[in-house]
C-alpha cells in the first residue's frame, strides 16, 4: 500500500482539492489520510470526490486555524490574537507543562504544540498502528502541493527529502528555529549547508518510522522551548537529519526529478512548460511540486490545470 499522510486542521475541502485531485490522477491506488477534526470528517464525501480513497483521521483540537496562514492576526470567536502574542502564551504554557521524556503524550497536543509540530506525532501513530500494511509513505503539506507524476515510481528504497534553494547563512528564520530549539553551537555546522525542507518526506515504511521516532525524540527534548511557534518543525527536522541521524535520508537539490521546493526560487528560474508543468534539470515533469503558491505564474498554471468543478 502507498500511504499519504497530511494535516488538514482548519481546512475545508477546497483547500485540499488540488492536492487530492492531482494525487488521484497520478496515484489512484494510494490512500490519502488527512488529519482533521469532526467538521472535516463530516465532509469526507466531498474529499472523496477528489480522491475516492481519502480517509480522515480524527485528531483533537478541531478549532485550530490553518497553520500556513500568512496573516499576522486573526479572529477566534469574539477574540482577536496576534501571532506573536499567541506564540508567547503557548511557549509559556509549554514551559509550565514539560513533556515527559517517555510515556503517554498529552491527549490534546495543540494546547501547547503548533500543528506543524504535533502532526509528526500523529503521523507516527497512524503509520505504526492504523496502517501496518503501508509499504511506501509520503508525509506532505497539502495546501501548496500538487502532483505531476507518481512520486514512488523509479525511486529506490530509503528516505528522500528536498533541499531549499538557500542556506542557513542566508535565511534568518531557519537560523532562529535552530537556536530557539537547541543552541547557537548546534547552528554553527549548518550555516553553509542548504536547508532541508520538512514539508515533503518520501520513503519506505522502515525508514519513515525511524524518521518519525526521531522527530518524536526531538520534540520531547525541545518541548519546553518550542511552544506554539509556526515553522519550528523545520529546525527539528534539519537537526535530526543533518546531525543526529545523518545518513538516514537522501537530499535532492532543487531541479531534481522528485521534489521541487519553490519557496526561494526566483520566478525567472522557474522552468514551466505550458503542457507538462514544472520541469526538472532533465527536462521531465517533477513528481511533487511544493510551495507553488509563492510564484504567481505557477499559481495561474495550477488553477488552469485543476480548476474547480463546475
Amino acid at each position: 500500500m502507498d500511504l499519504v499522510l497530511t494535516a488538514g486542521l482548519g481546512y475545508g475541502p477546497e483547500q485540499l482539492r488540488i492536492f487530492l485531485t492531482s494525487l488521484h490522477q497520478v496515484a489512484p491506488e494510494a490512500v490519502p489520510v488527512v488529519l482533521g477534526g469532526r467538521a472535516l470528517r463530516a465532509r469526507r464525501s466531498a474529499l472523496r470526490a477528489f480522491h475516492p480513497r481519502t480517509e480522515v483521521a480524527l485528531v483533537p483540537d478541531e478549532g485550530w486555524r490553518d497553520f500556513y496562514t500568512t496573516r499576522r492576526e486573526w479572529r477566534l470567536g469574539p477574540f482577536k490574537f496576534s501571532y506573536r502574542s499567541l506564540a508567547r502564551q503557548m511557549r509559556a504554557r509549554a514551559s509550565r507543562r514539560p513533556l515527559p521524556p517517555e510515556g503517554a503524550l498529552p491527549p490534546n497536543l495543540t494546547a501547547t504544540l503548533h500543528i506543524c509540530v504535533a502532526r509528526f506525532l500523529w503521523y507516527r501513530e497512524q503509520l505504526r498502528d492504523a496502517y501496518p500494511g503501508a509499504e511506501r509513505v509520503l508525509l506532505s503539506d497539502a495546501r501548496d502541493v500538487c502532483f505531476q507524476r507518481n512520486p514512488w515510481e523509479g525511486n529506490a528504497a530509503g528516505l528522500l527529502c528536498g533541499l531549499e534553494n538557500i542556506s542557513y547563512h542566508e535565511e534568518p528564520s531557519n537560523r532562529e528555529w535552530i537556536t530557539t530549539s537547541y543552541s547557537p553551537e548546534e547552528l554553527e555546522p549548518l550555516l553553509s549547508l542548504p536547508i532541508v525542507c520538512s514539508g515533503v518526506v518520501l520513503g519506505c515504511r522502515a525508514e519513515a518510522l525511524t524518521y518519525l521516532e526521531g522527530m518524536e525524540e526531538e520534540i520531547r527534548q525541545c518541548f519546553a522551548d518550542i511552544g506554539g511557534q509556526v515553522g519550528i518543525d523545520q529546525g527539528l527536522h534539519n537537526r535530526l537529519l543533518r546531525r543526529r541521524h545523518a545518513g538516514l535520508a537522501t537530499f535532492e537539490p532543487v531541479g531534481g526529478p522528485v521534489i521541487a521546493n519553490l519557496s526561494c526560487v526566483p520566478d525567472e528560474d522557474l522552468r514551466l512548460d505550458p503542457e507538462s508543468g514544472v520541469l526538472g534539470r532533465d527536462g521531465e515533469p517533477v513528481a511533487i511540486v511544493h510551495q507553488y503558491d509563492r510564484l504567481p505564474r505557477l499559481v495561474d498554471w495550477v488553477n488552469r490545470r485543476w480548476p474547480p468543478a463546475g
